[in-house]
């Protein structure tokens, strides 16, 4: 009987599988958690972007680059370096 209970804790399906896949879960868990997060958050951000005018406007000009009609876009641009400056 010892020799059979010897072999089920360590061999390699006994115990250290055991502990393994115990690790492996509450890995699992932990990835649960963080992604129920991130879809709270999301979810959010979803029902600000539908009922939030101002919302859905600062997305649509931080990511979009898009502007009410009649305004001004001032862009800057960093000048090349010259030849003449690159020389020196």
């Amino acid at each position: 009987m010892s020799v059979l209970a010897g072999t089920m804790f360590f061999n390699a399906d006994g115990l250290p599988a055991y502990f393994q896949m115990r690790d492996n879960r509450q890995h699992v868990v932990e990835q649960i958690q963080q992604l129920e997060y991130i879809n709270q958050a999301m979810q959010e951000d979803i029902t600000r972007i539908q009922n939030d005018p101002q919302r859905l406007e600062e997305l649509a000009r931080n990511r979009l680059g898009m502007v009410r009609q009649g305004e001004t876009v001032y862009q800057f641009v960093e000048p090349a370096p010259s030849s003449i400056t690159a020389q020196r």
